[in-house]
């Protein structure tokens, strides 16, 4: 039986037995026989026996990922997804050097590009999804590392491990920025949560503080008003899934503003009919950096409804346009190149062995 506590409902009672699923179990008797015994549970683990949430993100939880293939596109020129740094990496990846008249020379940073899906979308397709965003940045003579990661919980440890080896690969005085849609546009300013050196992110519709979107309204497409609070909780409903809804603060970038995040360039953009993810995140982030640091570099801008696909909603082309002119001057504000020449990163094909220098970078 659940209870509302003002907040979020909360178990109150239940018949749920001490050990778990084995004590839960039925056992169904063979023909001509009147008892029968529980099969041993070898293939299900329980994170505990009624508290937790089914999907807590924890070691053994049954938190699963949906698996996406590939578009079957060919990769895009100066591309690969195969590259010494990430050999190893826990999920698909894409590498993309510089391009138009940046093409040949140091990169002027790397924009670690991520896409979205609740935490629980995971493959290639994710990754191709993206190459719109990897281009712009690419174009701007940034080095791109675009990702997919392991569902869930492991989503942030992931991208922590695509930021930290990237930091090893390229360098100590590289500027490492990371962009991400939706859950992704969530993981990319967890890495400045949780990395002093991240120089910037850009969220586009992620969610910044898990522990109150589910009483913030969104866009209602029915009324054409900001009055709904289904889409918040679903967000609730599948943050607390991910993570564990013991963890929320813990993933909440809001919550860990006054931490590392209040030194780390924050954009963020929302589409005006956004209707999962409500534009109050983007301020409530703002306000955490800003009661943390009065000097934070953070922007929250909601951009006017057309019919150009944005994170979960439409916007207008003029609209768009500030967004990556916004973008723009936040990558502009790096005097190239980023790079010492003894940093820079082998061209796409070039053997090499990896370097192995570490620590943070400056900002």
């Amino acid at each position: 039986m659940l209870a509302f506590d003002g907040r979020s409902w909360v178990v109150s009672a239940h018949s749920w037995p001490a050990d778990g699923l084995q004590g839960a179990g039925i056992a169904v008797a063979t023909h001509d026989r009147d008892s029968g015994t529980l099969p041993p549970n070898s293939t299900v683990t329980l994170d505990g026996t009624s508290t937790n949430a089914v999907n807590s993100g924890q070691p053994n939880s049954i938190c699963t990922a949906i698996p996406v293939g590939s578009n079957g596109s060919a990769l895009p020129a100066s591309v690969t997804s195969t590259y010494p740094a990430f050999a190893d990496a826990p999920g698909y990846y894409e590498v993309g050097s510089p391009t138009g008249a940046y093409a040949g020379q140091a990169p002027r940073g790397v924009a670690l590009i991520i896409h979205g899906g609740a935490w629980l979308v995971s493959g290639a397709l994710g990754v191709q999804s993206m190459r719109p965003d990897a281009d712009r940045w690419r174009a701007r003579g940034w080095e791109t590392v675009s990702f997919t990661y392991r569902a869930c919980g492991q989503s942030v440890l992931d991208a922590l491990w695509f930021h930290d080896r990237a930091r090893t690969w390229f360098g100590v005085d590289a500027r490492i920025c990371a962009v991400g849609t939706s859950s992704g546009g969530h993981l990319a300013l967890m890495i400045g949560a949780y990395r002093r050196d991240l120089y910037c992110a850009v969220s586009q519709a992620g969610a910044t503080d898990l522990r109150t979107v589910q009483s913030e309204v969104a866009y209602d497409a029915a009324t054409g008003l900001y009055d709904q609070t289904n889409s918040g909780r679903q967000v609730r409903n599948l943050a607390a899934a991910a993570f564990g809804e013991e963890n929320l603060p813990v993933y909440s970038p809001t919550a860990q503003a006054s931490a590392t995040l209040k030194d780390t360039r924050v954009l963020q953009a929302f589409s005006a009919d956004d209707a999962t993810v409500p534009y109050q995140q983007a301020a409530d982030l703002a306000d955490a950096m800003r009661a943390a640091n009065p000097d934070a570099d953070v922007e929250a801008i909601q951009l006017a409804t057309g019919t150009i696909p944005f994170a979960h909603g439409y916007v207008t082309q003029a609209a768009l346009d500030d967004f990556h002119a916004r973008e723009e001057r936040l990558a502009a504000s790096i005097a190239p190149p980023a790079f010492t020449l003894g940093a820079r990163p082998p061209a796409i094909g070039e053997a090499t062995q990896e370097d192995p220098r570490g620590g943070e970078g400056s900002r």
